[in-house]
């Protein structure tokens, strides 16, 4: 009971707060002068990180106060975050880590998979589309390459799992997605 309620006054907050934007993944250039090309990278990459993280806890706590209540202002709440999600671009600063770029495609699989009752074909197509293009990319990334999955500890603990859960999101509905699992 004392979770639960946590889960409902955290979700509460939550959906009166205005959805994030791409650009908060972005850097202010400012930070950026004097860093080397190497410093730019990482602050680039925890930047995406950071908001992709941040979203996440935000988006699971939507989805599970939706899922516990049933109340649809959590899950449509939570279905919105998802949509805002697909509108990044996976090329742009949000998806400019391969942290950030897995979190987003599980964040939006998990909407997918939790609101799916009230999603309109509309939706579903938008989500299928983001979360697809995500997925793909990392499936031509590492399909076929175990030796770079054993020595990527990052890929094989976390991303590759999300890669799993989106798999299964979408095995009914994107035909790749039986590919997906076969890997």
């Amino acid at each position: 009971p004392e979770r639960i309620a946590d889960y409902l006054t955290k979700a509460k907050k939550l959906i009166k707060m205005p959805l994030p934007e791409e650009k908060q993944a972005a850097v202010d250039p400012q930070k950026l002068i004097g860093l080397s090309d190497r410093g730019k990278l990482v602050m680039r990459m925890n930047s995406s990180k950071d908001l992709a993280n941040k979203m996440s806890g935000d988006i699971g706590q939507l989805v599970h106060a939706w899922l516990l209540t049933g109340d649809e202002k959590y899950g449509r709440s939570a279905l919105a975050w998802g949509l805002r999600t697909a509108s990044f671009d996976h090329h742009g600063p949000a998806g400019f880590s391969h942290f950030a770029d897995g979190r987003h495609m599980r964040n939006m699989a998990l909407v997918y998979d939790s609101c799916y009752t009230l999603l309109t074909e509309k939706q579903k197509k938008t989500l299928q589309k983001a979360i697809s293009i995500r997925a793909q990319n990392f499936y031509n990334e590492w399909v076929n390459a175990l030796e770079n999955i054993t020595n990527s500890g990052h890929v094989w603990q976390q991303i590759h799992m999300y890669f799993l859960l989106t798999s299964v999101a979408l095995a009914h509905d994107v035909p790749e997605a039986k590919k997906w699992l076969e890997y």
